[in-house]
This record gives C-alpha cells, sequence and structure tokens, in this order.
C-alpha cells in the first residue's frame, strides 16, 4: 500500500508551480470518472479553503452524505460553457466526458481523480441497488439495473470510460496543469494529498482542514466498497 500511495500522490506531478504562492485566477477543475472520488476532491478543496462552484440542489443521499458538490449548468457544459469565465479562482466540479466542452483557451488547473475502472463501475452498481443515482450528464454513460447480471454491458461502459480517459489525457489545452491523485492513495494518505493539493492550488490553504475532511468511516455504505473507506463520489 505504501508503495501504491506514494505513486498515486506523485502521478501527474505539480511542474513549476510546487510551492509557489500565487493569485488564484485560474479555474480549478475537479475531474475523474463518476464515483472516483471528486466529491471527496471538492470536500477537501472547500475545507482547505477554495470557494466552491455548488448550487446545492442534489440532496446529500446515503452515498455521498456529504454532498455532491455541483452544479447544474455543467450538464448543459456542451451547450453554455461561456459561464466558467466568471468562476475563475473557484473550484467546480466537472466529469471526465465533459472536459471537451471546457473552452481550451481558459486557464485551468485540474484535478484528476484516479480509480481503477473496474472499482468505478461496482460501485456505480451499489449505487444503483441502493436506489441512488450515479448522476452526472446525460452525455455520462452508466450502469443500468439490469448491469449486474450483464457482464456486456460493463465491457461497454468500460470501454467508454476508457475512451473518457484516453481523450483527457491527449487533450490538454495550452496553459493547462493537471494533478492525478490516485482516489486510494487520498485515503490512505489525506495528510499528503491536502499537502499535494496545497502545493497544486497555491496558497493560502488549511492543509490540516482538507486532510479532516476525508471521512474515513464510510466503510460498507450504500455505494461504497467494504473494502475501503472515504468520502465518495
Amino acid at each position: 500500500m505504501a508503495a501504491r500511495t506514494e505513486e498515486g500522490l506523485r502521478a501527474g506531478g505539480i511542474g513549476a508551480a510546487a510551492g509557489e504562492m500565487r493569485a488564484r485566477a485560474r479555474l480549478i477543475v475537479v475531474t475523474g470518472l463518476p464515483r472516483s472520488g471528486t466529491s471527496m476532491a471538492m470536500r477537501m478543496l472547500g475545507a482547505g479553503g477554495v470557494p466552491l462552484v455548488d448550487d446545492g440542489r442534489r440532496a446529500p443521499s446515503p452515498a455521498n452524505p456529504h454532498g455532491w458538490f455541483e452544479d447544474e449548468r455543467v450538464r448543459r457544459l456542451r451547450d453554455d460553457a461561456s459561464w466558467l469565465r466568471d468562476v475563475v479562482g473557484r473550484a467546480v466540479k466537472i466529469v471526465l466526458p465533459l472536459v471537451s466542452a471546457i473552452p481550451a483557451d481558459l486557464p485551468c488547473d485540474f484535478v484528476w481523480m484516479r480509480r481503477p475502472i473496474e472499482e468505478v463501475l461496482a460501485s456505480q452498481r451499489r449505487m444503483l441497488g441502493a436506489g441512488t443515482s450515479p448522476g452526472g450528464a446525460a452525455a455520462v454513460p452508466r450502469p443500468t439495473a439490469a448491469a449486474a447480471s450483464d457482464p456486456g454491458e460493463d465491457e461497454v461502459l468500460a470501454r467508454a470510460f476508457d475512451r473518457a480517459v484516453a481523450d483527457f489525457a491527449g487533450r490538454r489545452g495550452a496553459g493547462w496543469r493537471v494533478l492525478e491523485l490516485d482516489y486510494a492513495a487520498a485515503l490512505a494518505a489525506p495528510a499528503r494529498a491536502a499537502e499535494m493539493l496545497a502545493g497544486f492550488v497555491g496558497e493560502p490553504f488549511d492543509r490540516a482542514a482538507a486532510a479532516g475532511a476525508v471521512d474515513a468511516s464510510r466503510v460498507g455504505a450504500p455505494g461504497e466498497a467494504a473494502s475501503s473507506a472515504g468520502s465518495r463520489g
């Protein structure tokens, strides 16, 4: 676990921005596949002092009791992304398949949550079984109620998710910076993850509060794996 933790937190790096104090004149985008830890990352950023873009419309659920940290406008991002320029300096959650709708000339810092696709699909199925939708925009593929008994559907979704990951990895606008955080690594070492976030988004940032935002009591909750813990989403 120690090796995976260190590797996961290093992945993507933070380049020359490490340790620099700078004004947040960039949009902070928390991205990843649905159920990859994006809500946890948003909660950490908010606790650290970063203003969040969250319209509060989606109520907390057993799968995400601390909230989803979403904005309804993200669902329509392919039709209108102009409002993103008005929230520069704040953090917004945008699922990976919709990142291509972000204007390439908009300066962005991406916190990319990484989680194995098989774990993402398993978490989505557990949410469906608990009566909760994984959420996300209509453009985001998701399992149906029949997925648990249809391995072929998992294969289709896995390919769609693989394409979304590959698209983002290959499409980075000029001036875009990316910090990759492995979900399991962040859960295993929240203080280290908070330190990495602080170095990436800049000061001021409350590292202790950000690390404390990781909820390690969520083992076995609806939509969660019994073998791991933490805020999900």
